[in-house]
């Protein structure tokens, strides 16, 4: 939504800076990140190459990419933190 506005306040290269900044942070696992992937393509079409500048910093993919990696390293420290199981299995002779 803080894209959209910023866009909308001001359709022009200083519209589309901000909207990026906001369109740079979102996660791409997002409800709402179809809608900015189409706000994105209708500044791309409205700045053409000076979008193509600002854009460089956001790249779906290299956040994925960065999430599972996040994931993954929780996962390993939570499994090198555990602690050996002993377990006693007594039998009783009668």
């Amino acid at each position: 939504m803080a894209a959209r506005a910023s866009w909308a306040a001001s359709p022009n290269a200083n519209g589309a800076a901000r909207a990026g900044a906001f369109l740079s942070i979102l996660d791409p696992s997002a409800r709402c990140f179809g809608d900015a992937i189409t706000l994105y393509n209708e500044i791309k079409t409205s700045t053409g190459e000076d979008w193509k500048f600002i854009l460089q910093n956001y790249d779906p993919r290299a956040i994925e990419l960065e999430r599972i990696n996040a994931i993954r390293e929780i996962g390993v420290a939570w499994g090198n933190g555990q602690q050996p199981v002993v377990t006693n299995i007594f039998t009783r002779i009668r």
